[in-house]
């Protein structure tokens, strides 16, 4: 059985998806059904090796929608249990506040819930709701509050519940009375690491400033807390918004940065790679251990190891443990969209892009020298974002309801330009600031305000085009995609038995233009 665990890692992260839309009794019905196909599977006639891979999946099937509806009953349930009622809660402050308004939303890390007299110590993470915006991260805090789940129900394809459950957060708190705030102490390694997320973010709109300085910090760290509205809508709109989502993209070009560097100055192998994992994992505490830069995180951290042993990591093996990890950890975050997104960009990667660009090496072999070397570079973007933008498709359908038209074009521009970018974004806020790096500052500040100039124009500029974005909740989107599916199936099928593909893109071109026009008269 080839890449065993890539198998269990992917099998484990889609039952997941699936259990997460049934009740517990279902999950347990479907987890002993698949266990018992895997036992009998298991001990059945003939070569083992042949049916290897499906007692693999049935038997990781079973114990997703085990651990699913375990962690559900013994840590989600009992917590959840406690909304409507007011309790008496003490925790740690982990993070900086969000603020809307005049609200500050923290995440307190509570150790003792008491209701009525009774004192539940289970560790459960809350968001409370203040108007305190001067509590400092990892504060202890006692209060008295009204406990409550998130609200029900989706907005534009966002599930609060889901959503906060993702990042381990079950209940909302609404203090009753002041807030008891003790100053923190000891030495916090994550405190550290928020107040270098603090000061990137200041350097970057001090050096930048403006629009340009907020949307290199979203590039950078993910923190868009200062960047427009009306940017993020554009962002959206046009299929780029995973550029503001820390992910793979990052994680790789520092590591492949640090290791070019490295190699440059000839440092040993293994010292070089213990480095870049270090400041990997420097750079996923900044960034705040969301999902989607836990993924990247973790397949960085394999790779790395794998280069001080000696040893090449398997990209699919590699994605498998990585998103195995995370989804044991919490099972919850296998809804979280940015983990989503991430994963199925990386495996359209590994999957379609290596694919389109041996198919396009093959052919630029037959151009002169000069003019291959000109078109690989332009030629491997586009095969990149072919490969991410095909498998994230079902994951923005699903969760978002709507198809960016553009997003094929919104990539190929702006993606290189977000590469440059994250590079001078980073040299812009960690360059020293005296006058020896001074003349150095300048022309980076500047070109990368140029850089953020271009991708919030261009993006503008697409999202204003008609049809930029169709929504699915109207006409007939999703048949005519499967559609369009299906005739490129065939196509791929039919491709050494005289399939004409002048005519299958004919056939797509026509249904796409139907669900155009069928969106606009629903709309």
């Amino acid at each position: 059985m080839k890449r065993p665990l890539a198998i269990i890692g992917f099998t484990y992260l889609a039952i997941l998806c699936v259990a997460a839309q049934f009740d517990i009794g279902v999950c347990i019905v479907f987890s002993v059904l698949c266990m018992a196909c895997g036992v009998v599977l298991f001990f059945g006639f003939g070569p083992f090796r042949r049916r290897a891979a499906l007692v693999t999946v049935l038997c990781t099937a079973g114990a997703a929608f085990a651990f699913y509806a375990a962690t559900w009953h013994l840590a989600y349930w009992p917590m959840a249990a406690l909304a409507g009622k007011t309790a008496q809660v003490k925790g740690t402050v982990t993070d900086i506040p969000v603020t809307s308004g005049q609200n500050a939303y923290y995440l307190v890390k509570a150790d003792a819930v008491s209701v009525n007299g009774h004192i539940d110590t289970h560790s459960v993470t809350l968001r409370v709701k203040t108007q305190e915006a001067d509590i400092v991260p990892f504060s202890r805090v006692t209060f008295s509050a009204a406990l409550s789940l998130p609200s029900t129900g989706e907005t534009d394809g966002f599930n609060s519940q889901q959503y906060y459950r993702s990042k381990g957060v079950y209940l909302f708190a609404t203090p009753t009375d002041t807030i008891q705030v003790s100053a923190p102490t000891g030495f916090h390694p994550y405190a550290a690491a928020i107040h270098l997320r603090q000061f990137l973010s200041a350097r970057l709109q001090e050096r930048v400033g403006g629009v340009w300085g907020a949307l290199s910090a979203g590039i950078l760290i993910g923190d868009v807390s200062n960047l427009p509205t009306w940017v993020k809508r554009d962002f959206t709109t046009t299929g780029i918004s995973h550029i503001l989502a820390v992910s793979g993209t990052q994680t790789s070009l520092i590591m492949q940065v640090l290791l070019l560097l490295s190699a440059r100055l000839r440092l040993p192998r293994r010292p070089s790679a213990l480095l870049t994992a270090a400041v990997i994992v420097v750079f996923m505490a900044v960034t705040g251990f969301s999902p989607s830069v836990n993924r990247a995180g973790v397949m960085s951290l394999l790779y790395l190891g794998g280069l001080m042993l000696g040893r090449e990591a398997d990209a699919l093996n590699s994605l498998g443990i990585s998103v195995l990890v995370l989804c044991l950890l919490n099972p919850f975050a296998a809804m979280d969209t940015g983990l989503l997104l991430s994963f199925s960009a990386t495996l359209g990667l590994v999957l379609i892009s290596g694919h389109c660009v041996r198919w396009m090496d093959n052919r630029l072999v037959k151009l002169p020298a000069r003019a291959g070397r000109l078109l690989r570079p332009p030629g491997l973007v586009l095969c990149e974002t072919v490969g991410a933008t095909l498998l994230t498709l079902p994951v923005i359908l699903v969760t978002f309801r709507q198809l960016s038209l553009v997003t094929f074009f919104s990539n190929v521009f702006e993606v290189p330009i977000s590469l440059l970018a994250t590079l001078l974004a980073a040299a812009a806020s960690l360059l020293p600031g005296n006058w020896l790096f001074l003349w150095l500052v300048k022309p980076v500040a500047l070109l990368l305000r140029l850089c953020c100039a271009l991708m919030i124009g261009y993006a503008h500029l697409l999202a204003s085009l008609p049809f930029a974005t169709v929504y699915t909740d109207y006409a007939f989107v999703y048949p005519v995609l499967l559609l369009a599916l299906a005739v490129g199936l065939l196509v791929w099928k039919m491709w050494k038995r005289g399939a004409d593909l002048r005519a299958a893109a004919l056939c797509v071109a026509f249904a796409l233009s139907v669900g155009l026009a069928s969106h606009a008269v629903a709309a």
